[in-house]
């Protein structure tokens, strides 16, 4: 199929120009000069929560109860043996998510067949209610078997992480949990059977005295798994460690980092 170039520019255009409008109405895209200087400006110390490996700190500078910008770690002075827990661009974005135009606002109840996209908004309290009440049936008829919680699902900062749901739900009766998870379950069945435990290896500090470095599914350049990760595999490499990425997918890992890349099919390692 033959694409009119022109033609593809000027719907991403007017796709761009529908975006930007759209989220303008609450004001997410209007920035004036004053707003980094404002003496009225706060700032808040958090952290990324939105399952990533790094946890940096990040400071959110408020003003008006909105958050104007958001800047990292920079208090602790900066080494190369002892780099600052810089949060990554991913990170100082973290504002685009909380104020992302697409984002529910409050709750909103299905008023159409399943999958049908018909929805209504409700209060907060109607919410609660048809929650519990919900719950109360299920538990009373099919016990604590029919709840189920899954791993890393909603928003796993610390006002509403499964450990308060889990806690809630433990004194109501109990629910069910699982077993392994898509982060570390492999990693807990493997190791035991090639080092003889489940947590192993040295710290990252000591990968320069590495001379092989082997990331099997280990993507730390996207998944971070903690702060400057990337950095001291970076670190090795230049000492002369050789990085091999073996990864399905050619990861940001495989193309800065590593010196080969093996691809493997999926479902095909037994």
């Amino acid at each position: 199929m033959k694409i009119d170039r022109i033609k593809l520019l000027n719907i991403d255009k007017n796709t761009l120009e529908f975006i930007e409008k759209s989220c303008q109405r609450d004001g997410f895209y209007t920035f004036s000069s004053e707003d980094a200087h404002d003496e009225r400006e706060r700032i808040v110390s958090t952290s990324g929560s939105h399952n990533c490996g790094g946890r940096c700190v990040i400071k959110a500078h408020v003003k008006y109860n909105r958050i104007v910008r958001i800047s990292t770690e920079d208090d602790i002075p900066d080494t190369e043996k002892v780099p600052q827990l810089r949060g990554c661009l991913r990170c100082r974005a973290y504002r685009n998510r909380i104020y992302n135009c697409d984002r529910l606002k409050y709750p909103m109840k299905r008023i159409g067949k399943r999958g049908e996209g018909k929805f209504k908004p409700i209060t907060w309290q109607e919410a609660l209610d048809i929650t519990a009440d919900n719950l109360k049936r299920i538990m009373h008829k099919y016990g604590p078997d029919s709840i189920y919680i899954q791993y890393a699902t909603g928003n796993e900062g610390k006002l509403s992480e499964k450990a308060w749901m889990k806690r809630l739900l433990g004194m109501y009766g109990g629910y069910l949990s699982y077993y392994g998870n898509y982060s570390t379950a492999c990693t807990q069945t493997a190791t035991p059977y090639t080092f003889g435990t489940i947590y192993t290896g040295n710290s990252r500090e000591d990968w320069v005295n590495s001379r092989l470095i082997i990331l099997l599914g280990f993507n730390p350049a996207d998944t971070i798994h903690g702060t400057n990760t990337a950095y001291y595999l970076k670190m090795a490499r230049n000492a002369g460690a050789k990085i091999i990425s073996i990864d399905p997918i050619y990861s940001n890992t495989a193309v800065a980092l590593a010196d080969k890349w093996i691809p493997v099919r999926p479902t095909t390692d037994n």
